[in-house]
């Protein structure tokens, strides 16, 4: 995922609140989050462990826009 700058922060801030929680309640569906910073663009990248199924990808997916509070048509 990418954003501007001025929105990344609490995106990223979001997300990573939400996996502490998401794993403190003994789900493991994702494995890490990681943060790049360019000039005028962050990106995001989510990691987790079965890409190849589809429900797990959009289980994922849901809860990245729950979490984030995005609107579904967003590009993730």
């Amino acid at each position: 995922m990418r954003f501007e700058k001025a929105k990344s922060d609490k995106i990223w801030e979001d997300l990573v609140l939400g996996f502490v929680a998401l794993n403190a309640n003994g789900n493991n569906i994702i494995n890490g989050i990681r943060s790049k910073i360019r000039k005028e663009v962050q990106s995001i990248e989510v990691w987790f462990p079965n890409i190849e199924n589809e429900d797990h990808v959009e289980k994922v997916r849901e809860w990245i826009l729950k979490v984030t509070c995005l609107n579904n048509d967003t590009s993730i």
